[in-house]
């Protein structure tokens, strides 16, 4: 869970495309630990969908599934291919508007499950868009659904635009909330 939900929806190149409708699809190249890239499908899947996280309830969510696989003719280094398994697999994303991405679950192709929720946002500027990107505009994302005990948060904050260009400040960190006999449990 190192990175965060914004990391891991540029994982598979574009994000949203505002000229498509729901039912549409596209496909473009996605990250890949070898020299083959990987292939990332995206569907629209719904425009009204109502979700509830921690930072309150949205409608009207726009839901995009994406699932990336990886090449099978891909005669890339093992280890590499090994990798890429983090990468690939189904991710679904929630965006509302005027606020972002609330919600990300994606099941990876090694078998991990991870499903991150927004906890807490400030959007100066969202104007309706599903994803709005002005500087200044920050979002925090808590993993759920693991071992209650740690605590897994990626920070997201819109810092710098130049021309069409926006960068953002990214950063995620974890800990253990348990006892120390709990966390010693744990290891043994």
């Amino acid at each position: 869970f190192g990175y965060g939900i914004v990391s891991s929806l540029q994982g598979g190149g574009r994000i949203l495309d505002y000229d498509m409708t729901v039912g549409d699809s596209w496909t473009t190249e996605a990250f890949s630990y070898t020299f083959e890239p990987l292939e990332a499908t995206r569907v629209m899947e719904s425009d009204s969908e109502t979700v509830s996280v921690i930072a309150g309830t949205f409608e009207n969510c726009l839901k995009i599934k994406t699932v990336i696989t990886p090449d099978p003719d891909d005669h890339g280094p093992e280890r590499s291919r090994e990798l890429n398994k983090i990468n690939c697999g189904t991710k679904q994303v929630w965006f509302a508007p005027g606020v972002g991405p609330v919600k990300f679950i994606f099941d990876r192709a090694d078998d991990v499950h991870v499903h991150m929720e927004l906890a807490e946002y400030s959007v100066k500027d969202g104007n309706g868009d599903y994803f709005p990107i002005s500087v200044g505009n920050r979002w925090v994302h808590r993993c759920c659904g693991a071992d209650e005990r740690y605590v897994t948060k990626s920070f997201h904050e819109v810092a710098v635009q130049q021309g069409d260009k926006y960068y953002l400040d990214s950063y995620a960190y974890a800990y253990f909330s348990g006892s120390q006999e709990e966390y010693d449990a744990l290891a043994q």
